[in-house]
């Protein structure tokens, strides 16, 4: 977001308008994508760690960790 914040700055001082304002678009779609992975991010990670294998077992060491994967809800 600072580089952008920044871009947009820079942009706008030199009077780069349309580098400005496709920025701005860009930052605008990154926050809306920061914003869904924060929402989700904490029921993804409950989920795979109560399916991975040291969590069903009850045992205290760790699982090969298998990768997350974001799914649009």
């Amino acid at each position: 977001m600072a580089s952008y914040q920044a871009l947009i700055a820079a942009a706008s001082e030199v009077g780069d308008l349309e580098t400005a304002s496709i920025c701005e678009q860009i930052m605008r779609e990154d926050q809306a994508m920061a914003d869904r992975i924060q929402q989700s991010l904490p029921r993804i990670v409950t989920e795979r760690m109560q399916g991975s294998p040291g969590a069903r077992a009850g045992k205290g060491r760790r699982a090969r960790a298998r990768p997350l994967v974001f799914r649009e809800p």
